[in-house]
């Protein structure tokens, strides 16, 4: 096998490998973002249905708290997806680059060339994500006025019978954050 059709081999090989790797990562984080969003529903609609006593007894902030920053962390849980991901793709790249240096020297340096255009092109995708987890932290923080507002007012929301009508509007807004993700993703 030639050395040009061994490099084609393995750059399809890498791109395959780097296209399945994206893959896996939207689809944990999207499932990851699901299991959030529907922690976040129930434990919602399981506050509305508290008696007022319990509401009297709990403070609007802790509850808010636990709607926002404990369910995220819950969802978080779920998946230790960075450090698996990070150790995989460290032993392919050892791997990959022993039998690079192997086959052919030269292209082992060409190879350490391009280093810098894929230092650049993380660097830019790297401020992608962060713009796209800025919007999604005003999607959530939004959400999160929903629910302290209603929660607040839940004498209120209770004396116009009115739960179920709140209920669906902070739904909406989680909703609303998944599909902000997806969209931006």
């Amino acid at each position: 096998m030639s050395l040009s059709s061994l490099s084609v081999l393995l750059g399809t090989v890498f791109v395959i490998g780097g296209a399945a790797n994206t893959c896996r990562v939207y689809c944990f984080s999207r499932a990851g973002h699901n299991v959030v969003r529907r922690i976040r529903q129930e434990l919602f609609d399981s506050i509305t249905k508290q008696e007022t006593e319990f509401f009297d007894r709990t403070s609007t902030g802790e509850l808010v708290n636990r709607l926002s920053s404990d369910t995220t962390l819950m969802g978080e849980s779920f998946g230790g997806l960075q450090l698996a991901a990070m150790l995989r793709n460290l032993a392919q790249f050892v791997g990959a680059f022993g039998v690079m240096v192997y086959l052919s020297p030269e292209l082992s340096k060409v190879m350490c060339a391009l280093i810098p255009l894929g230092i650049t092109g993380s660097i830019l995708f790297g401020r992608f994500v962060r713009s796209t987890q800025e919007a999604v932290q005003r999607a959530l923080s939004d959400s999160t006025s929903v629910a302290e507002e209603k929660l607040l007012n839940i004498r209120t929301v209770r004396s116009f019978a009115n739960e179920i009508q709140e209920r669906k509007r902070y739904h909406q807004q989680v909703f609303h954050i998944i599909y902000l993700f997806i969209y931006l993703f």
